[in-house]
Parts: structure tokens; C-alpha cells; sequence
């Protein structure tokens, strides 16, 4: 599992869609996030997913893997299929949810300030009912980067009830690294795929996704879910990626028991 780009790289996300993996597979989470080192990632894909697949073959070096991300993670995912190409393997699975390259020149204060808002939400640190959390919704862009993080630490702690998951120093440490994997993410350049994937997107996705992994992959198996791209990743819609992991799993483990 390979983290997502908003908020800094956390592979909380996943945990619904782990809750319903029925196959009892050794699951590999690789996290952007390091708070006893406070580490900044490359700001580079192809660096990054190196990185994991020296990792991943230092404690797995003949297991059949398959490789999942979701949004970001799935540009990570992607790549480290191509380099395994490279050496003459690849992936058992490749699936990748609701991803694409960014393919953009940068990012305004605003746009990242907006992306790391919308994680924050997402993993439930920030409470969107509260008038507190919406009024800084608004002044996206008009303090300073400290005062705003202050202010969205203020936040995290209203919508906590004062039991604050993150510290203020972590708080700034993680938006560093989400502003690295963005920065990653915007230049990265998918090479083609010798391979299929599995790509699961929302109903109401435009076509623009299938067109640009059709320009680059020979085969693709395309699953539609209901929700948008973050809700897809919760219950119920997250049940039909399960279902289709859920299948290849049970698939792949059939053709491992053949070749014994």
C-alpha cells in the first residue's frame, strides 16, 4: 500500500478498505511520515519509489507483490511497476485508485493550503460542522504561513476537544512533506506500461483518467465506484475495490499453488 500525497503521505486511508481484504495477505505500508526524524522525501517519484523497492526487497525479495494506491499513491505505485519492468519482473497486481499525474507548472498558497485543508477533514482532524474551521476556509491566503498553521493547530484542538492528535511542531513537519510529494507529484511524467492495471475510479469521474492510462498501459480492467475521490475510500463504496481486490488475490494464490 502506497501512501497518498494530501496531508503528508499517511496510509490511515486505507484502513477501511484493509477491514474488508478477506485473503489474510502480509500487508507492506509504505508512510511518508517520520516524526522521530522529522525526513523530507524527495520531491521526485521516480526517487521515492526506488526508495520503496529497495525497502520492499529487502523484506520480501522473491514474494509476488502486489502493488495498490490510492490518488498520489498511485503515481508511486505506477512508477515501481516500471523500474520492477525494468529488471524483468513486475507486480502480481497493479491497482491504482482514482490516480493521475498532476502535470502542473505549481502551486499557489492557496492551493496548498486548500489540498492540506481537505485532508486534515478527511482523517477527521478537522471538524467541518464547526464555524470556527469554516471562517478559516475563507482566509485561506491572508495570514502567514506560521499564523496559519497556528490557527489550523487551534483548530485540530477545538475539534479534538483539547485532546490534540498532533503536536504543533508535527502539524509544520507534516505539511512540509505534503508540499514535497506535491511538488513530486506535479512534474512526475508517466513512462509507458509493459502490464495491466486495475484502475477503480468514481462514477461521476470524467473520461479524461481512462484516456490517459489508455495512452499508456495495453490493458486496463476498470472498476467504477460510487462517492467522489475521497469517499470512495470509505464505507460502503470502498466494498467494491475490496470485492475486485478480494478476487485477484484469490487468484494469484491459485496460480502460486499451480507452479508448486
Amino acid at each position: 500500500m502506497l501512501h497518498p500525497g494530501g496531508g503528508g503521505g499517511t496510509v490511515a486511508a486505507y484502513s477501511p478498505l484493509l477491514d474488508l481484504l478477506d485473503e489474510d495477505p502480509t500487508i507492506f505500508a509504505f508512510n511518508a511520515i517520520d516524526f522521530d526524524r522529522h525526513s523530507i522525501p524527495a520531491s521526485s517519484v521516480s526517487e521515492i519509489a526506488e526508495n520503496y523497492l529497495t525497502q520492499l526487497r529487502s523484506v520480501a525479495p522473491n514474494t509476488p507483490c502486489c502493488l495498490v494506491g490510492w490518488s498520489a499513491g498511485g503515481l508511486i505505485a505506477y512508477e515501481m511497476a516500471c523500474q520492477m519492468m525494468t529488471t524483468g519482473q513486475k507486480p502480481a497486481l497493479l491497482g491504482l485508485i482514482d490516480s493521475k499525474p498532476l502535470l502542473r507548472d505549481g502551486f499557489s498558497e492557496q492551493d496548498w493550503r486548500t489540498e492540506f485543508n481537505m485532508f486534515l477533514k478527511f482523517i477527521g482532524w478537522l471538524d467541518v460542522s464547526l464555524a470556527a474551521i469554516q471562517k478559516t476556509d475563507m482566509g485561506l491566503v491572508l495570514e502567514s504561513t506560521e499564523q496559519w498553521l497556528d490557527q489550523i493547530h487551534e483548530n485540530i484542538s477545538i475539534s479534538a476537544k483539547n485532546n490534540t492528535p498532533v503536536s504543533r511542531e508535527n502539524l509544520s513537519y507534516v505539511q512540509a512533506v505534503f508540499r514535497s510529494l506535491q511538488s513530486a507529484y506535479a512534474a512526475y511524467k508517466a513512462p509507458s506500461y509493459e502490464g495491466r492495471i486495475e484502475l477503480f475510479i468514481p462514477s461521476n469521474k470524467d473520461t479524461t483518467i481512462i484516456d490517459f492510462w489508455n495512452s499508456r498501459v495495453g490493458l486496463n480492467l476498470l472498476t467504477t465506484t460510487n462517492g467522489d475521490h475521497y469517499s470512495m475510500m470509505t464505507k460502503p463504496h470502498v466494498q467494491s475495490i475490496a470485492s475486485v481486490l478480494n478476487n485477484r488475490l484469490r487468484q494469484i494464490i491459485v496460480m502460486q499453488k499451480d507452479k508448486l
